[in-house]
């Protein structure tokens, strides 16, 4: 019972004592305006941020207040809001179906709102990092990735259960003494479970792969799939119901031939496509058979795990069986790790710190912004508008959204440690001049770039500025 309603019942009691008209009118107006402010609702809005996938703010996410039957979904740019809720604490979840459907939800948020108050919040999904620990059981290296994903029957949109999806791939390994290159076939597999979903951990991160779903029925598909050195990528496969087997007859055509390699060793398991369907694949000899085929000209390809596919024209006459031999190259690659080896380290970190330069976002500074003015870096970053120094403590802080927190602080693109840090006139960053500094990259959550997600609770939960030295990057201080 509000203390307005109190104070009338005691008044019809008689329960209070004697007052003054004007001291009475004064308190029972209090007690109104008490009562009501108490009522007032709150505003409820945020950002809702796709860590995961897009490294963006997520659209047509639905928004939830759990206890209530408030209920609504992000615009494009990510954002929701409700304008009236009730004082009081809630959780608010997240659901998207892209991301539920295999499983993928952001942590509920807990809130607690005042009356008539304004409280703004970020929901992310869990980091790329976190999925492949969640999903593989262990950390990812540098060079591996997750495929997650769908298998749908095509035309009918139905789950397909039990399909063997398959993932293979080439890893190529140059001698820099022989100048020898030799190939080693990896494969990575699962199985869809009765939703149809699959993942399949291990997968490049930094290179094309063939991925192939074989459903139980017969159906097929093949696709050849590039991560873009993501940790995590979503992947929906069509199966096509399996065709029962055409045979070559009168006005129809027919394609038959050889698949080697340059030197002329025949090349098995190859995939054949005409008019980009694939229709057939080459035996254990290299040699394939298809008939049924639409008489006219098109384009015949051939794939090979390990070999640059290739398309060439065909004519193809109704009645008869055209021969062809298809001959496939092996590309030359080198491994990433090789890369780095020949050119140092210096060209990759630069060309990684410009290629997040590109996706704009971040703030990052360069040789001449660092300079400007010269002097030690600590005092340079007091002058980024949402960074703050602690010159008492030798801390910085991100601000982001009304609140401050610590970052992880990288250098050369490894984690300081706690005793690293800027401490007050002993820490690494403390002592640094800017004439040392090749760039810096400064970066808010949830906008991290994906090399440095998962880097620590910090960088996930606060941001990450990356200190880069001239001496890293191959510049001469």
């Amino acid at each position: 019972m509000s203390s307005f309603a109190l104070m009338i019942r005691f008044l019809a009691r008689g329960a209070v004592p004697p007052l003054r008209p004007v001291a009475l009118l004064a308190a029972c107006a209090l007690c109104l305006a008490s009562s009501l402010s108490a009522q007032d609702p709150a505003r409820l809005g945020g950002i809702v941020f796709d860590s995961l996938v897009t490294n963006a703010p997520l659209a047509d996410a639905e928004v939830f207040v759990e206890g209530t039957t408030l209920a609504t979904k992000t615009d494009r740019n990510g954002r929701f809001l409700f304008e009236q809720v009730p004082a009081g604490s809630y959780t608010v979840t997240v659901d998207h179906p892209r991301l539920s459907e295999v499983g993928v939800s952001a942590a509920p948020v807990p809130v607690r709102l005042t009356p008539a108050a304004d409280l703004f919040i970020d929901v992310v999904t869990p980091s790329p990092t976190r999925v492949f620990r969640a999903r593989c059981g262990r950390m990812p290296s540098p060079e591996e990735g997750l495929l997650l994903g769908f298998t749908r029957l095509a035309g009918a949109d139905s789950a397909v259960a039990g399909a063997t999806v398959e993932a293979t791939w080439v890893e190529y390994l140059l001698s820099l003494k022989t100048l020898k290159q030799d190939t080693t076939t990896k494969v990575a597999r699962s199985v869809t479970d009765p939703r149809g979903v699959f993942q399949v951990c291990g997968v490049p991160r930094n290179g094309p792969f063939q991925v192939e779903v074989r459903s139980v029925a017969g159906g097929r598909a093949v696709s050849e799939l590039d991560l873009l050195k993501r940790v995590v990528a979503f992947e929906t496969f069509r199966v096509a119901a399996p065709a029962a087997p055409v045979q070559t007859a009168q006005g129809t055509a027919g394609l038959a031939g050889l698949v080697t390699d340059a030197d002329g060793r025949p090349v098995p398991n190859t995939d054949i496509l005409v008019a980009e369907v694939t229709r057939g694949r080459s035996n254990a000899e290299g040699r394939f058979a298809i008939g049924g085929l639409a008489p006219g000209k098109t384009l015949v390809q051939a794939r090979a795990i390990g070999y640059t596919p290739i398309k060439v024209p065909a004519e193809l006459v109704a009645g008869q069986t055209r021969s062809l031999t298809l001959r496939l190259v092996k590309p030359v690659q080198v491994l990433d790790s090789l890369l780095a080896k020949a050119t140092g380290p210096s060209v990759r970190a630069r060309a990684q710190v410009e290629a997040r330069r590109q996706q704009g976002l971040g703030t990052i500074l360069s040789t001449e912004e660092v300079n400007r003015p010269p002097g030690l870096l600590i005092d340079r970053l007091a002058l980024v508008p949402f960074l703050r120094t602690d010159t008492r403590t030798g801390q910085l802080f991100l601000q982001r959204f009304g609140d401050q927190c610590n970052p992880a602080i990288m250098l050369d693109g490894r984690v300081l440690l706690g005793e690293e840090r800027a401490q007050p006139g002993d820490g690494i960053i403390d002592r640094m001049n800017t004439n040392l500094i090749e760039t810096v990259e400064i970066y808010r959550a949830p906008q991290i770039p994906f090399e440095f997600q998962g880097a620590s609770l910090a960088a996930d939960r606060c941001g990450v500025i990356a200190i880069w030295r001239k001496v890293a990057m191959g510049t001469s201080p």
